[in-house]
């Protein structure tokens, strides 16, 4: 698992965890901030947005290896705030501005298609279809998650979030799972109608759930959250 930590130094580096030994490991030691590390489809590598000396943030990587310096993906398009990856040369950014924009990216040409505006800043690609879900926020009071189907550029809304949240994370099974304060929720596309609660950390010392994230065979889930002291 790789992510990113802001420590002593104050610093923003990314840090690997090995789940199998328990081993925590820095990645970057740099004197800029990397945030939302992200493997690529090769494997090869970690993608990163980078906040640079002059507080322009785009979109870098760096061996996982280890081995060799960081190099950037995107040149020209900035600030880069979120990104995944679609395919090798494919990437879907959320991009800073006003109004904030979800934009898909020939990361060799760099040429860019806006496909949706005022977003979230979390993006997926759906299990096991040629989609990618976003969060499009109509209103401070209505955010509703929705489908980008990268075949026929077509949209189509899913089911609204959670009340003042837009983290969320897809299961390999197609499940939509989402986070408030200390709970989590599941919703079926095909069966569901709304929410269901499915989870609650209360008890574990931890709320307000920021981050969610599935590992590829769904058999763990990573959070990030606060921990409620003793």
């Amino acid at each position: 698992m790789i992510y990113t930590s802001i420590r002593a130094d104050k610093q923003a580096d990314i840090y690997r965890y090995d789940i199998r030994d328990g081993h925590t490991s820095r990645l970057t030691e740099t004197p800029e901030s990397e945030f939302s590390p992200t493997l690529t489809p090769s494997g090869l590598f970690i993608s990163v947005v980078r906040v640079e000396g002059d507080s322009t943030q785009r979109l870098w990587k760096f061996p996982l290896s280890g081995f060799g310096r960081m190099s950037l993906v995107l040149e020209n398009i900035k600030p880069v705030g979120y990104h995944t990856w679609i395919d090798d040369n494919t990437l879907a950014l959320f991009v800073l501005g006003k109004p904030n924009t979800l934009q898909i990216v020939d990361a060799c040409t760099e040429k860019a298609e806006v496909s949706a505006e005022n977003i979230g800043r979390t993006t997926r690609r759906l299990p096991q279809q040629n989609k990618l879900s976003f969060v499009q926020k109509a209103s401070d009071q209505e955010w509703i998650i929705k489908t980008f189907d990268l075949a026929t550029r077509q949209i189509t809304s899913l089911i609204k979030t959670l009340p003042g949240s837009e983290e969320y994370a897809w299961t390999p099974s197609g499940i939509l799972l989402a986070a408030k304060d200390s709970k989590l929720f599941a919703w079926k596309p095909d069966t569901d109608k709304d929410w269901k609660e499915v989870g609650d950390f209360s008890k574990t010392g931890l709320k307000g759930i920021t981050r969610i994230a599935m590992t590829n065979d769904g058999r763990r889930m990573a959070i990030v959250a606060h921990r409620i002291e003793p």
